[in-house]
């Protein structure tokens, strides 16, 4: 009975595992997850820096959320230690993406926010307040919040808007990048991540053009694996710098769905008790 409890055990853990390591680019993730822990992981703070050469500004969120979401499974120590600190700090699930990676429902209706420092000094913590921000009504100008929007409804059971408001962010693609209201002479490389991402949650087939994505996405790591932010063409980012935004949305394109590893892990653990 303890041997088969242990077995059940090993599979749980590395379950969630086989969905993020396997593939043509299973390589690029594990050099990017190396980044996010080797680089700007700043064992003192707790949290990793926004880039390598600003190391000494850190963000609750979106960053430092994100970076929990995409190293659970890797490096739970440091996992943990990172919740500490978010708490500490006082983040409290406020990140837009808590949609996608965590299927938080308490950030629609969209509102606009201002950022704010946590706290100052030697190092200096930031992150967003949407608490007392108006509802932001023209989101659908923007790719990335209806991609949001489609996960969103989604998880409200409206698939017929979750379908509209995903194709709705594939109308910004002009076969480089998503090209919408914030395009200013280069694109985003955290919606590329973002996008990938909501398509495993809903389901949503975006078929030839992932392969363009991943192509484009992945010409933007460095070799020490790194994602730089911003891009104009096929490995092309001027003069930007890696970050860890770009870095950690290029890892969560590829994380398992929430909803999958809970249920899955919930059919096991019947099973085992049976």
């Amino acid at each position: 009975m303890k041997k088969t409890f242990l077995l059940m055990l090993t599979f749980l853990l590395i379950l969630p595992l086989v969905y993020v390591t396997r593939g043509e680019y299973a390589n690029n993730i594990f050099k990017a997850r190396n980044w996010l822990e080797n680089v700007v992981y700043n064992e003192t703070v707790g949290l990793c820096s926004e880039t390598e050469e600003w190391n000494t500004s850190f963000w609750l969120h979106s960053d430092n959320y994100l970076v929990s979401e995409a190293l659970e499974n890797y490096y739970p120590s440091l996992v943990f230690n990172m919740h500490n600190k978010l708490a500490e700090y006082g983040y409290k699930g406020e990140s837009y993406f808590e949609i996608v990676f965590n299927g938080n429902l308490d950030h629609y209706p969209f509102k606009s926010g201002y950022a704010y420092n946590v706290y100052e000094n030697n190092f200096t913590v930031k992150s967003w307040n949407y608490s007392a921000g108006n509802i932001f009504s023209e989101y659908e100008k923007y790719s990335d919040l209806c991609m949001l929007k489609s996960v969103h409804s989604w998880l409200e059971g409206n698939n017929e808007e979750s379908i509209k408001m995903i194709e709705k962010a594939i109308s910004y693609w002009d076969g480089m990048g998503f090209k919408d209201e914030t395009y200013a002479g280069c694109y985003d490389v955290y919606r590329l991540g973002l996008f990938l991402a909501s398509c495993n949650v809903i389901g949503y087939d975006c078929k030839e053009l992932k392969s363009d994505i991943e192509l484009i996405m992945w010409s933007m790591q460095d070799d020490d694996g790194g994602v730089y932010s911003h891009y104009t063409g096929i490995g092309e980012h001027g003069e930007h710098l890696k970050n860890t935004e770009a870095t950690v949305f290029s890892v969560l394109a590829y994380k398992r769905p929430f909803y999958m590893h809970y249920y899955e892990n919930k059919k096991l653990l019947i099973y085992w008790i049976r």
